[in-house]
C-alpha cells in the first residue's frame, strides 16, 4: 500500500525539525517504511539529494481481556486461589501472561511465579498474614510484538487466626455471662 500521496509533507525551505504522521493514515499492527528526502541548495550542493528510510511497526497492546480469581474470597494459608487472564484480542498473538498481587491498594505489586509465562492461569496459596486485607491482582499480558497491557481484580483475604477465632467464638455460651471471669469460663 503506497501512502505517499497522503503522507508526503513538504517541508522545503522551512526550519521544521520534527515531522509527524497523520493518524488518519496509520493503521494498527502494520509495518511502515518511512523515507526522508533532503535536497541541497542548488548553488552550494548542485541540488544533490539524500535520503534515509526507516521501517517501523505501529502496534497496539492486546485488548478486551479479563483478570479473574476463584474463589472470590478466602483465608490466608488455607485457600488455594486460581488466577486467570482470558479473552484477550491481539492480531499478533499473545506471548506471555504475568500475575502480581498487592496488599496496599496497588501502590506496590509483587510478582507471582506462575511457572510458565505461556500459561494464562495459575494457582496460589497466600502465606500467613497478620491482618485481613483486600488483595489486588494485576494480570499482565504481552503480545508477540512486545506490547503489553493490564487487567485488575480484587478480593478479601482473611487471616487464619480471624477465621479460627470466629469458629471458637461460636462455641461460647454467653447467655448468662456478666463478668470477664465468667466469660473466660464459658469458653472452656
Amino acid at each position: 500500500m503506497d501512502l505517499a500521496p497522503d503522507a508526503a509533507k513538504p517541508y522545503a525551505n522551512t526550519d521544521i525539525l520534527r515531522v509527524h504522521l497523520d493518524n488518519n493514515i496509520i493503521q494498527p499492527n502494520k509495518y511502515y517504511n518511512i523515507t526522508f528526502y533532503v535536497q541541497g541548495d542548488k548553488t552550494l550542493y548542485n541540488g544533490m539529494m539524500g535520503y534515509q528510510f526507516n521501517i517501523i511497526y505501529i502496534g497496539i497492546p492486546p485488548k478486551g481481556g479479563l483478570c479473574t480469581v476463584t474463589p472470590s474470597m478466602g483465608v490466608a494459608n488455607a485457600t488455594v486461589f486460581t488466577f486467570e487472564s482470558s479473552n484477550w484480542i491481539d492480531p499478533d498473538g499473545i506471548q506471555s501472561y504475568y500475575f502480581f498481587y498487592s496488599f496496599n491498594d496497588g501502590d506496590t505489586y509483587i510478582p507471582l511465579d506462575n511457572g510458565s509465562p505461556s500459561s494464562s492461569s495459575m494457582t496460589y496459596k497466600f502465606a500467613e498474614i497478620f491482618e485481613s486485607v483486600k488483595v489486588q491482582i494485576k494480570c499482565n499480558v504481552v503480545s508477540l510484538k512486545g506490547f503489553s497491557t493490564n487487567a485488575y481484580t480484587s478480593f478479601p483475604l482473611a487471616m487464619r487466626a480471624a477465621a479460627s477465632s470466629s469458629a471458637a467464638l461460636s462455641n461460647f455460651n454467653l447467655d448468662q455471662v456478666n463478668s470477664e471471669p465468667a466469660t473466660l469460663q464459658a469458653g472452656s
